[in-house]
């Protein structure tokens, strides 16, 4: 079990085991987010339809090892 100070820091890191992410169903360079649902923390496959909020920074954008035509932000 890890102990972390959520006092000290907006982010923490967890480790998880790819194989827990392919059986998700997020290959290697999908897109996914991570919501709160009843205490848990959930991870998903982010859907082709779902909107991202493209502020026209590529530098700083997640998507952008993707090719991306800014029209499905």
């Amino acid at each position: 079990m890890q102990i972390i100070n959520l006092s000290t820091s907006p982010n923490v890191f967890i480790s998880m085991p790819v194989e827990a992410l392919i059986d998700a169903g997020i290959e290697p360079g999908d897109a996914f987010e991570i919501g709160v649902e009843d205490e848990k923390i959930i991870i998903q496959k982010a859907q082709p339809d779902d909107k991202c909020l493209c502020d026209g920074d590529c530098n700083t954008c997640p998507f952008r090892e993707i090719d991306c035509d800014e029209t499905n932000c």
